[in-house]
């Protein structure tokens, strides 16, 4: 019985042994290890910024107050109003228009003044207008004086110039001046003393021009300009210091142009010289380049140059 319970328990401590015993490589085939990768998450995109606001436009700048027109200065007459009676313009202050002249002294424009205007409409001339002095009186004593009607317009320039703009004729024979009241009757009877700056225009047919200027009365040398707008595009301007220098050349500087721009012919003259002791003939041609008085536009030029020395007759007739 004793040798039983030893060899149980060898056999016991035999099981317990191979329990223990380690596994070793070559016993266990190791399965390969699986590397797992974590994939990174897919960045989330970024989101879009917001649209900026669009800026609020700038208010625009309030419109600056149109400058108010600086008054009329008032008015002093020259101290030639003070001489005596003169000629004074009944003036409508707001549109310088003169619709009458009448006899007065410095006393009677203090007087008006006074009062505010005429009091009284004078000669289509609301009781508010003015007096202006405009002539001085002749030697004779009397006085004269223009003002607007039919086709005159007088007008009063303006306190600060103290002038008379002066435009009459008809439409085809225009004249503009300046009247200055201090030199009016310079030579004791007449009004054109105070009459500078005159411009006339006239308008002949076919539509010729012919401007004449003169600075004052004692300017004799009048400043003339012939316009003929139909030659050529632009038209011929003919310009000369005085009418009298416009009559002398004005139909040679036409020939001139009208040779310049070839409006010519050829004319050959034949001429035929016999000697008197032999008795022979001896003929010579001249060939000679004239203006083409056959050509149209020629003769139309003609008709215009003529026009313009008519114009400078009727003017002295």
């Amino acid at each position: 019985m004793k040798i039983n319970k030893i060899a149980i328990g060898t056999i016991f401590a035999l099981g317990l042994s191979l329990l223990a015993s380690p596994a070793y490589a070559e016993d266990v085939a190791e399965e390969p290890a699986v590397e797992i990768v974590e994939e990174s998450p897919a960045p989330a995109p970024e989101p879009e910024p917001a649209p900026e606001p669009a800026p609020e436009p700038a208010p625009e700048p309030a419109p600056e107050p149109a400058p108010e027109p600086a008054p009329e200065p008032s008015y002093t007459p020259p101290p030639e109003a003070s001489e005596g009676v003169g000629g004074w313009a009944v003036v409508d202050p707001d549109t310088g228009n003169v619709h009458g002249v009448i006899v007065g002294t410095i006393d009677t424009y203090k007087w008006v003044e006074e009062q505010g205007g005429m009091g009284h409409e004078y000669m289509g001339c609301h009781a508010k207008c003015v007096l202006r002095f405009q002539t001085r009186a002749e030697e004779s004593g009397n006085v004269v004086g223009v003002h607007s009607h039919d086709d005159i317009k007088v007008k009063w320039d303006g306190n600060d110039k103290n002038t008379f703009s002066y435009d009459q004729g008809p439409s085809d024979r225009r004249t503009t001046s300046t009247l200055v009241p201090e030199k009016t009757m310079l030579d004791g009877r007449s009004i054109d003393t105070g009459v500078i700056n005159r411009k006339t225009e006239s308008t002949l047919s076919g539509n010729v021009k012919i401007e004449q200027r003169q600075e004052d009365y004692l300017d004799k040398d009048v400043e003339t300009d012939i316009f003929f707008p139909e030659w050529g595009e632009q038209g011929k301007l003919f310009r000369y210091l005085s009418q009298l220098e416009a009559e002398r050349n004005l139909q040679t500087d036409i020939d001139s142009d009208l040779v310049s721009e070839g409006y010519t012919t050829e004319i050959t003259t034949t001429e035929t010289v016999v000697d008197e002791e032999t008795g022979e003939e001896t003929t010579t041609e001249t060939t000679e380049t004239v203006i083409d008085e056959e050509n149209v536009f020629v003769k139309t030029v003609r008709v215009w140059t003529q026009s313009v020395v008519d114009f400078f007759r009727g003017i002295f007739s």
